[in-house]
């Protein structure tokens, strides 16, 4: 009887040890402090980033792995210790490099690897600092076949349960082909959700801009923060009172661009400011640390825009001396940075912040420098922000079918390539620019291509402008295609396409495709209908007065009235048309409730969509027949008009780029249009006949 006791306990000893999995986090005190530290986020010095910000990231990678493979595998039993045990599974968090015989060169590489200790495998899921370790965690769930394609529990992949959790033969290490930083710039700095930010941490995603409510949160999960923007409507205000009873510009009107051979009031935000003026450097240099040491002092990276004109820089002899834009913009930079030095030594800047010009057609300065790069900015804390702002996408960026566009933008990007060794370069993409107003828009058949290209020449940072805070619908394919290509240029779209289509919507994934490829073939051509861009239909449309129009509106080589070198109207509105079928087919087929949502969303993004550009399809069609003095399409142009107007101001679209949040000036669909003031215009020419 003893030996049947014995027998049956030591059978289910040996049962309760391969029944639990050991999660050690190497710190003292971790069997119990675990969850504590995970969430004790706050009570961090994040600036300092020592030991108690690397056990606060670990710890809490260390709470989603577990969180995780409990619904991974519900019949086994997880728990933490801070060391490794004699015997048993064990897998350990943290930046145990030397146990797991690995070495990296950035903190944010990581490490999946199995290690023989004592006859058993233990698994390490390692980093180059605490980043790394969060995203082995979740790049080992990633391996079981977890996924999060969008924010919130809807988002989010499940796999199939399992009986055990494979500890053995793994050996995977990955970094970042970006390693600058990788991720978004929102619409305004205000705007934070916890969802998206966690999101973004799963998906190695780790940049945004200072939020006061979420920053020890986005510290923790390894952000880097890059802020700010056009500083110089701030720093520089030609309309400032100053103690003289002055305004700044009166008081110091050889600071501001002399254009023709005059300093006048009129151009003080048309033009850059003399940058050649020691004092008026000086003055921005001062005010810039001043912000720095100050208001500013959170951030990572700080933006160091100047003013957004679209025309030009003084044309003084002195500013001319200098060289080219870039060459101007590098001058001024390395003022600032001169001033930011010294603040550093002497205490005023608690730590040395960088910054970051941007190479853009509004400031503008969007070709690379004629000149070496200034001693002062070549220690790689500054970089440049590349902004391709009215690029095509109908075509890759190096397309060479796409000169009309597309190819000032490749030849002047690899400008900036040629410096990057010396002065970092980053990009910013314009997926969901303030012109598209959140449309549905698709972008896989160039995105692939276009990080390969920017990957080549040099980049290191990845962003774009401006992420979507709601309304995600089949935008989530964007995101996880920015995702996977910011960490690996190289990655197969077609591949990442593939998968997403098939787990995110399961039975309904074939006529989803269907959906999708429609969806991104009838926006091909976005930008020569919506953008910043002057020639484009919105540029055209927005100056018009309403009345009989003289000038043609379709100029572009990209949208004639036939034969563009891209997707026409009339085509667009067939692959809508066909969109809008597989997506009803899609919702016939029966799904699990999750998958149900994600069509009712990407239904809801749609309309929006498909509304939109019939609405501004009706527009363009009702302007060609007035110019041309054709009645009966004017009037049939204006009944089409009406009606999608009719149903635009039916429904809201959240998150607008005025404001944070939904509140009370949310805009409806019509306002998105940013047609509404020439609505009405034309409402009031031509309304009463119809009515």
């Amino acid at each position: 009887m003893i030996r049947c006791l014995l027998v049956a306990f030591l059978a289910a000893t040996a049962f309760a040890q391969s029944n639990q999995i050991a999660i050690v986090v190497p710190y003292e005190g971790a069997a119990r402090l675990v969850r504590y530290w995970a969430v004790g986020e706050s009570q961090v010095d994040w600036q300092k980033d020592g030991l108690d910000a690397e056990r606060c990231t670990t710890a809490f990678a260390a709470t989603e792995l577990k969180s995780f493979l409990e619904r991974t595998a519900p019949k086994l039993q997880f728990r933490f210790v801070e060391k490794l045990p004699a015997t048993g599974p064990a897998i350990v968090v943290g930046t145990a490099v030397r146990e797991a015989g690995v070495h990296f060169a950035d903190g944010q590489a990581y490490a999946i690897r199995s290690v023989k200790r004592d006859g058993r495998d233990v698994l390490y899921l390692t980093g180059g600092g605490r980043a790394g370790t969060l995203y082995a965690v979740y790049a080992f769930l990633e391996q079981l076949g977890w996924r999060w394609y969008a924010p919130g529990t809807n988002g989010e992949v499940a796999p199939a349960e399992r009986a055990a959790i494979p500890l053995a033969g793994w050996d995977i290490q990955s970094a970042p082909d970006f390693p600058l930083f990788r991720g978004f710039h929102a619409a305004a700095e205000s705007m934070e959700s916890v969802q998206v930010f966690q999101w973004m941490a799963r998906n190695r995603l780790n940049m945004w801009a200072y939020c006061p409510r979420s920053y020890h949160l986005m510290k923790k999960l390894g952000f880097v923060l890059l802020s700010g923007g056009h500083i110089l409507e701030q720093v520089l205000d030609p309309d400032k009172p100053m103690a003289s009873g002055k305004t700044l510009f009166e008081e110091h009107p050889d600071w501001f661009a002399e254009v023709n051979g005059k300093r006048e009031r009129k151009n003080a935000y048309k033009y850059q400011f003399c940058v050649s003026n020691a004092e008026a450097a000086a003055y921005v240099a001062r005010s810039v640390v001043e912000h720095l040491a100050s208001d500013w002092r959170w951030t990572d990276y700080q933006n160091v825009w100047l003013f957004d004109t679209w025309a030009g820089w003084c044309q003084c002899p002195r500013c001319r001396a200098l060289g080219n834009d870039a060459d101007r913009y590098l001058h001024l930079m390395a003022r600032i940075r001169r001033e930011a030095a010294v603040a550093v030594a002497s205490g005023k800047m608690p730590r040395d912040i960088g910054m970051a010009l941007v190479a853009y057609e509004g400031t503008p300065s969007l070709g690379g420098p004629s000149r070496e790069i200034p001693e002062l900015l070549s220690s790689g804390k500054d970089f440049s922000l590349y902004a391709p702002i009215n690029r095509c996408y109908a075509h890759t960026l190096e397309s060479r079918e796409c000169t009309e566009l597309n190819e000032k933008y490749a030849r002047t990007v690899s400008e900036w390539g040629r410096v990057s060794k010396r002065f970092p370069l980053a990009v910013v993409e314009y997926y969901n620019v303030s012109k598209f107003e959140d449309l549905p828009l698709l972008f896989s058949r160039t995105m692939g291509a276009d990080f390969t290209f920017y990957h080549r020449i040099g980049v290191t940072g990845m962003s774009y402008m401006h992420i979507p805070m709601a309304l995600w619908g089949p935008r989530a394919l964007t995101q996880v295609l920015f995702a996977r290509l910011s960490w690996d240029a190289h990655t197969p779209v077609e591949k990442i396409k593939d998968e997403y289509l098939r787990l995110y919507y399961g039975p309904a994934s074939g006529e989803a495709r269907t959906f999708y490829d429609k969806l991104e073939a009838a926006y091909a051509n976005i930008t020569a209908w919506r953008s910043w861009y002057q020639p484009s239909v919105n540029g055209v449309l927005r100056n018009w007065d309403g009345q009989k129009p003289t000038k043609p509106l379709f100029t572009l080589k990209h949208l004639p009235a036939e034969d563009g070198l891209a997707v026409g109207p009339e085509e667009s509105l067939r692959l809508l048309d066909e969109a809008k079928a597989a997506l009803d087919r899609a919702m016939r087929v029966e799904t699990p409730i999750e998958v149900r949502l994600r069509l009712e969303e990407d239904a809801r993004a749609f309309r929006y969509g498909d509304d939109s550009f019939r609405f501004y399809w009706a527009l363009a069609r009702l302007y060609e027949a007035d110019r041309l003095g054709q009645t009966a399409g004017r009037d049939a142009a204006w009944r089409d008009l009406e009606a999608t107007a009719n149903s635009l101001v039916t429904y809201y679209v959240p998150f607008d780029f005025d404001a944070a949040g939904p509140h009370v000036n949310a805009k409806d669909g019509l306002a998105r249009t940013q047609m509404r003031p020439l609505y009405e215009k034309l409402r009031a020419r031509f309304g009463s006949k119809h009515d």
